[in-house]
């Protein structure tokens, strides 16, 4: 939205607004928080280790997953995002159960594969758009 003035002192007002939008400015914050989130994450989960939250539990790796997991989600959803996103959260909850024993290795990775086929399953016949050419539509920045 604009306001200009002419000599005479009338006054004309564009009612375009061409600021970014919400969504638009939302994705922006999140390129730039996503690594240091990651770091924050990262020093949390360490902090769990060192402390011995739940012995045996490699907390770092988990909660980097986990928060990887989030962050792409939260940029958008696209095919590729509906399938990453909750695969790196349901990795880091089986991780959990695997090192705290209540699921073994030969539980882990079928329910991975089915998990990771489930999602494409999903991300093939949905409506979302492909990441890629998502963003070759998207303003550069």
């Amino acid at each position: 939205m604009s306001i200009t003035y002419s000599k005479v002192g009338q006054c004309e007002l564009d009612l375009k607004d061409e600021s970014p939008t919400f969504k638009e400015n939302q994705r922006g914050y999140m390129k730039k928080a996503s690594l240091p989130i990651l770091i924050i994450a990262t020093g949390i989960g360490w902090l769990l280790s060192s402390r011995n939250v739940m012995p045996g539990v490699d907390w770092a790796w988990i909660l980097v997953m986990a928060t990887a997991g989030t962050l792409v989600l939260s940029n958008g959803l696209t095919k590729l995002t509906i399938v990453l996103g909750p695969i790196l959260l349901i990795s880091s909850v089986l991780v959990v159960m695997l090192q705290t024993k209540r699921i073994s290795i030969d539980m882990f990775f079928p329910v991975m594969v089915i998990s990771f086929g489930i999602l494409m399953l999903i991300a093939r016949f949905s409506n979302l758009p492909d990441a890629f050419k998502a963003d070759e539509n998207e303003p550069g920045e």
